[in-house]
């Protein structure tokens, strides 16, 4: 009928590194919505992490009516992250948002005028380099340790999460590219 897990992840808060849960992969039964059992999956949640070491549980929710479900099982707002976005393939962009009708196929028509655009004589300057990776280097801690001190809030990136985030699932392909200026990272 309904399943809900988290994940532990590690937080850096005011300088101190904290365990914290992320509420993830919510499914309850179309038919069992407006029943409690949401409301007894968070529940359990917030009983049992805590005992597991982790300091706070957050979720990122993007739609309203879910925000408003979570508010009323405890969840508290938190701040609000800042989201970059760069569309690079246009074309693509189009057809995930239109499908493959009419408008679609009209509108590809002009996708490579606002590809060019966002491509156009882009290169980073010559003191800063790029290189694919299969692990992160340890130079990458160092760069951790001297940003982690200026957010009173953030998740920990070292070389061993990073790794286990990107690298330790076959299944996907990720390319990482490490950027270095003037041979540290």
């Amino acid at each position: 009928l309904g399943h809900l897990s988290a994940i532990a992840l590690l937080f850096s808060v005011d300088g101190v590194e904290t365990a914290a849960g992320f509420s993830c992969q919510l499914m309850v039964d179309e038919s069992k919505r407006r029943s409690l059992l949401y409301a007894s999956l968070i529940a359990s949640l917030f009983k049992e992490y805590p005992n597991r070491g982790t300091a706070f549980m957050y979720s990122t929710v993007v739609r309203p009516r879910v925000l408003q479900g979570n508010l009323a099982v405890g969840f508290k707002r938190g701040p609000k992250l800042p989201v970059y976005l760069r569309p690079y393939h246009m074309g693509a962009l189009l057809r995930r948002a239109l499908g493959d009708g009419v408008a679609a196929k009209a509108l590809a028509w002009f996708a490579p005028i606002p590809n060019a655009f966002l491509n156009f004589g882009w290169s980073p300057p010559r003191h800063i380099t790029t290189e694919e990776v299969g692990t992160f280097p340890d130079d990458v801690n160092a760069l951790w340790d001297r940003l982690a001190v200026g957010f009173r809030l953030a998740a920990v990136r070292r070389s061993g999460i990073l790794d286990w985030r990107f690298f330790g699932d076959s299944g996907r392909k990720y390319k990482v590219y490490v950027a270095k200026r003037d041979g540290c990272t």
